[in-house]
């Protein structure tokens, strides 16, 4: 049995307000960095943490971190090419002590290097580095965690220079390379991040496949079980994956930046086996074009950025439903005064979005930006004691999750997200004691109760 206890916030309700944009930085170069790429913002609870690619002393980029409202910004981290790594181009996730994260180039082997850092910019370690030969580097995705090991992609390296996946220990211990892509059979160049259902790791390639235009995978944990689940064939599928797949606990959910009907990206969904495949939307400048990031998933609807398109083509903020219905355009980047070519992936807090362009704001350095009113706290008090026990069930893909006695006697709605943003779990509960949920994939997950005599947010670790 698992038992963890946690101090919790509780939350009063409050309403949200009318959605709208709202600038909190303005990239500037050496205060602020400058041109977050692949850039997405990790949220701990209480600040926001993200990257750019350049900016800061030395001009290599910067980790940054502040408040929702825009407010307690600082620099945490500022990028020393030989001694740190430089041009970082990916987010940074969170093991709960420490945030993990990657260069695309620099480190003491010139190729890049994965890293990690205390929240407050302490104790920055570099756990492993690249020569940016057949060992891989220029990384330009986030990794991913399921509570022993770290994984990620590398779009260059492995045994035949097409790319590669590896992992490692978050010490830095038993790295191992463990698979290497070889072209059309596998697809070439993977990029962005690696989800997981569990039991395979998930992603996209930029090339390779039956076309050569890029192609999606599943395989084993291990490196075993390879198998192509999609090859991007231009039109109906698209083109080029540059971001990630997402997953809901049915569907993989993913974008193009090329291919369709006019040749400007696609938004998709399919099942894990590649089957059920569903084009939900092909962009078409006006409504978009050539997505670099990936999608985010709140309910059935999913929320992205497109690079380009729009009156002065620096893109969108947009959001669709999971059926490919209701398609909308929430942001309209402009260039200096809200941004302009977004290169990443939204993040949503408290049902508001948060991101970062690549150029535009005062500077035409980047911005990062708020869509929305967040479900701010009007009061915040303690509750002591509180336990939530994680314990095996012999059906297979279940745990049992037991609930604090603060919790007795009440109705409350029991939210579960991953590291990535993505709801994987929500439902209504009433009293405490055992809850068996669908979901016993390892890692860390932020829980969220909304009661009536109050709310908390608590984060898992389910090993």
């Amino acid at each position: 049995m698992k038992h963890i206890v946690f101090a919790l916030l509780i939350f009063i309700n409050c309403q949200l307000a009318t959605a709208q944009y709202t600038k909190l930085v303005d990239m500037n170069g050496v205060e602020t960095g400058a041109y977050p790429y692949h850039a997405e913002f990790y949220y701990d609870g209480s600040y926001l943490y993200g990257t750019t690619s350049n900016g800061g002393l030395t001009g290599h980029g910067i980790i940054f971190r502040l408040k929702t409202d825009g407010t307690a910004f600082s620099k945490i981290v500022d990028f020393e090419e030989a001694i740190t790594g430089n041009s970082p181009k990916s987010g940074l996730i969170s093991d709960g002590t420490y945030l993990y994260g990657t260069t695309s180039s620099g480190g003491p082997l010139g190729g890049g290097v994965i890293f990690k850092v205390k929240p407050d910019g302490s104790d920055f370690i570099l756990i492993h580095e690249f020569t940016g030969g057949d060992d891989g580097g220029n990384l330009k995705g986030k990794l991913f965690y399921d509570g022993t090991y770290l994984y990620g992609l590398s779009p260059y390296g492995g045994t035949n220079s097409a790319g590669m996946i590896y992992k490692l220990k978050p010490d830095g211990s038993e790295y191992a390379v463990i698979f290497s892509f070889d072209g059309e059979a596998t697809g070439v160049t993977p990029n962005g991040a690696l989800v997981s259902d569990g039991t395979y790791l998930y992603g996209m390639t930029v090339s390779g496949g039956t076309a050569f235009l890029g192609a999606a995978f599943k395989v084993k944990k291990d490196g075993t079980g390879f198998v192509k689940i999609m090859d991007m064939l231009d039109d109906p599928n698209g083109a080029f994956g540059y971001g990630s797949l997402i997953y809901d606990g049915t569907y993989l959910y993913g974008m193009t930046n090329n291919g369709g009907e006019e040749n400007r990206g696609t938004i998709f969904k399919m099942l894990t086996d590649g089957s059920g495949y569903q084009k939900l939307l092909d962009f078409n400048s006006d409504n978009g074009a050539q997505p670099l990031g990936s999608l985010i998933l709140d309910g059935t609807t999913l929320y992205g950025m497109a690079e380009l398109g729009g009156p002065d083509n620096f893109g969108f903020v947009f959001q669709i439903q999971t059926d490919g219905s209701d398609y909308q355009q929430l942001v309209d980047f402009n260039g200096a005064e809200n941004g302009s070519l977004p290169f990443g992936t939204l993040i949503m807090v408290n049902k508001a979005l948060f991101g970062m362009t690549n150029s535009g704001g005062t500077s035409d350095a980047g911005v990062a930006f708020r869509y929305g009113e967040e479900e701010i706290p009007s009061a915040i008090t303690s509750i002591n004691n509180t336990s939530i026990e994680i314990m095996p069930n012999p059906n297979n893909g279940q745990f049992n999750l037991n609930i604090g006695n603060q919790f007795q006697d009440e109705k409350f709605t029991l939210v579960i997200y991953n590291t990535m943003g993505q709801k994987v779990y929500a439902a209504n509960h009433f009293s405490s004691g055992k809850i068996t949920l669908n979901h016993s994939k390892p890692g860390i997950y932020i829980a969220q109760i909304n009661s009536a005599i109050g709310n908390y947010t608590t984060q898992l670790v389910i090993e």
